[in-house]
């Protein structure tokens, strides 16, 4: 049995010392050392023996030492017992703190807003940095309250959500929205689902911030919606046109007085109304081509298309466009030139929209306002009912800066924006015009990509008379 002892406790020594792995042997060390203890006490009985000379039966006989021997044995046993619970609970409590661990840097750090609600009250529990960032409440006042206290969302939509969970139901990638504690609005797009802490249903939601993806959108959208319009404009002209020579043609060959001038003149003035209407469709379709890669461009050729995009919708208003680039060599910007043209197209369609506003209100300059980089200040404003006759100017001016950067200058001779609303101009969503008319996320969606794709700025320049919109950037290539 001593033997036994030995052989089973020097191994379980000699396992817990060299084969557990060297991160947990603080937590193996004590039940080590009382194996230890078990080998040693054993060796001593068995010296002991010999020295005596004594039988087995007469050494355990002996009072005193069978006493001490029984004394350590069961010193022993209740020590390593005691031991193996403690090891087995310390393992457990080191692995539910490496869990635990991990379950917070993967919560804290993940690329989405993430927030642990309880299913029935509602009040929050924990909330990751992304989750607090885009709420804009700090995590003090997250952590116990409920959204419906915040006014992050109504008892309604949280009643919703939590109906769902209990009878079943999925919520994934479903899109909502939420209150900042500013009382600014965010489209998010979120998943919730059910997780039991400590044994309490507890809801986990993850949540992304879509309201500047749901812009570029809808501002694309409304780009497109323009873009058709101005297309039916651009088309316009020309179908009547090629509808009257036909219709000519057609009486002067009922007639029989066809002649090869006649048809000559007929396939030219045709051809020539046929390809107005292809370019008009081949700028659109360049305009809507995806582009991978950023490139080198000519902000003044996208100026020029924006321009001739609008030129019928611009024409048929009695409103020219000036572009003046007398200060500009054909200098190159970097970056995605559909979306430099998407920002054109919106200064531009304000600009027209404020001269057909001032006509509507009957306020008008007198003569042209070239804007803030050209001679300006000589308009004077005026009140008259609205003629045909007056005329609608926007006036583009290109022009370079010593700090090696692009200004371009848009500016117009409509209403103009009165001073109480010129901090709220790029505010999403805010619009001085009807409803029907803007979406108010033009100028948002245009400083936007002004300040993200090309590293540049868009300002709203005050002057004497309409708007001006300064569009500032970095220049790359100078081109002789």
């Amino acid at each position: 049995m001593s033997g036994a002892i030995i052989i089973i406790d020097s191994q379980i020594c000699w396992l817990m010392l060299k084969r557990v792995p060297y991160s947990i042997r603080h937590i193996t060390l004590i039940t080590d050392i009382i194996s230890g203890g078990y080998v040693l006490t054993t060796i001593l009985k068995l010296v002991m023996n010999s020295l005596f000379n004594l039988q087995s039966f007469q050494f355990l006989t002996f009072e005193a030492i069978y006493a001490l021997t029984v004394t350590i044995y069961i010193t022993l046993n209740l020590c390593i017992t005691i031991s193996l619970i403690l090891m087995v609970n310390r393992r457990l409590i080191e692995d539910a703190d490496v869990q635990d661990e991990k379950f917070k840097k993967i919560f804290h750090s993940a690329p989405y807003a993430i927030a642990i609600t309880e299913l029935y009250e509602g009040r929050f529990l924990e909330a990751n940095d992304f989750y607090v960032n885009m709420s804009g409440y700090k995590r003090s006042e997250l952590i116990g309250k409920t959204g419906v206290e915040l006014n992050m969302l109504t008892k309604e939509v949280r009643d919703a959500v939590v109906s769902k969970l209990l009878n079943g139901e999925k919520i994934e990638k479903k899109e909502g929205q939420i209150r900042r504690k500013s009382g600014e609005i965010l489209m998010i797009m979120g998943s919730v689902q059910l997780i039991n802490i400590h044994g309490k249903l507890c809801m986990i939601g993850s949540h992304t911030d879509i309201t500047e993806l749901k812009m570029a959108n809808e501002s694309r959208l409304t780009a497109m919606r323009d873009l058709i319009s101005t297309i039916a404009h651009q088309w316009r002209q020309p179908l009547s046109t090629l509808g009257m020579i036909i219709q000519r043609t057609h009486a002067l060959a009922t007639m029989q007085e066809l002649t090869p001038e006649y048809l000559s003149q007929f396939k030219t003035n045709a051809m020539r109304q046929i390809k107005h209407m292809s370019d008009t469709i081949d700028v659109f379709r360049n305009f809507y081509h995806p582009e991978r890669e950023k490139t080198q461009f000519s902000p003044l050729n996208c100026i020029n298309d924006c321009v001739k995009l609008f030129e019928t919708q611009l024409t048929s208003k009695n409103i020219v466009v000036d572009i003046d680039c007398a200060n500009y060599s054909e200098q190159l910007i970097e970056g995605f030139s559909n979306e430099f043209k998407q920002v054109i197209l919106n200064l531009l369609g304000n600009a027209r929209d404020a001269i057909l506003e001032g006509r509507k209100i009957g306020v008008y300059p007198k003569h042209k306002v070239p804007g803030v980089s050209g001679v300006h200040g000589d308009g004077v404003l005026e009140q008259k009912e609205f003629s045909s006759q007056d005329q609608g100017f926007i006036n583009v001016n290109i022009s370079v800066n010593s700090d090696n950067s692009m200004l371009i200058d848009i500016a117009d001779n409509g209403c103009g924006i009165p001073d109480e609303v010129v901090s709220k101009l790029f505010s999403p969503y805010f619009t001085t015009k009807e409803e029907s008319i803007g979406t108010g996320i033009g100028l948002y969606m245009s400083r936007m990509i002004i300040q993200e794709k090309f590293q540049g700025t868009l300002k709203f320049i005050p002057q004497a008379q309409g708007a001006c919109f300064r569009i500032k950037l970095p220049l790359t290539v100078n081109t002789p």
